[in-house]
């Protein structure tokens, strides 16, 4: 009878042991669902980066930003182009030169941060300015840019540069900005004393030229200019200049 009462003992422990192992089983994977389900949720919930995916023409563009705290100027351009900073001191005691942004596809925009007096007026004998040995600016299309302030206005614009005669009188197109007493701030034509077919900005310190050069050249002889790839791809560049 004894050994008949052991082996019934010994039965209901391994019946127990058996219980609690299938039922640790079971908690085990119900644990397990549900530990997959809240790192699903987790990962969902997940906050986006701190670089913003700016939308654009149906495409998602990122930017990144230059910034000159020496003159006190900034722009926007696309992760996918390159920049390179030629600047140097000449021997007046600032950084001067060009910075460079570059497309995939060849086109570039030059900021050229200065501290001026490179240029010159345009007269004749008399002191007075004409076609004969003045260029021309005309206006075709201006926008003042949101960053601007009452005292320090920048203007986005669309003009044609035609040469002074004497120089061949060829007429280009371009896109460009413009501050201060170098700014155009409305559509018309100028006579006077012009760098080229770029603009300058005033800056408290100095000034910077805005340059948009193709892959094949500077500038065009078609008013079709302003239909071409790299005045698409240079506009927002342009517009997203800041005065710091």
């Amino acid at each position: 009878m004894k050994i008949k009462n052991d082996q019934s003992g010994i039965a209901h422990v391994a019946m127990l042991v058996l219980v609690v192992v299938v039922i640790g089983v079971v908690g085990f994977v119900g644990w397990k669902v549900w530990d997959n389900s809240q790192k699903k949720d987790s990962v969902s919930d997940k906050p986006k980066t701190t670089t913003e995916s700016i939308k654009n023409n149906s495409s998602d563009i990122i930017l990144k930003e230059y910034k000159n705290t020496e003159y006190g100027f900034s722009f926007n351009y696309p992760s996918d182009w390159t920049l390179e900073a030629k600047l140097s001191d000449i021997g007046r005691g600032s950084q001067e030169g060009e910075v460079i942004v570059k497309s995939p596809t060849g086109t570039e925009v030059l900021f050229g941060p200065n501290l001026g007096g490179k240029g010159g007026d345009c007269v004749d004998d008399n002191d007075q300015r004409t076609p004969q040995i003045c260029s021309t600016q005309n206006i075709l299309l201006v926008e003042k840019l949101p960053s601007s302030t009452s005292t320090s206005p920048v203007f986005f614009y669309h003009a044609s540069f035609t040469e002074s005669i004497r120089n061949g009188g060829n007429t280009y197109y371009y896109i460009s900005l413009g501050s201060g007493d170098n700014s155009p701030t409305k559509i018309g034509k100028t006579l006077g004393a012009f760098y080229g077919a770029y603009e300058v900005i005033s800056l408290p310190k100095g000034y910077v030229t805005v340059k948009v050069k193709g892959k094949d050249e500077l500038i065009h002889d078609n008013v079709d200019y302003f239909e071409k790839l790299e005045v698409k791809e240079a506009t927002p560049i342009l517009k997203s200049f800041k005065l710091l």
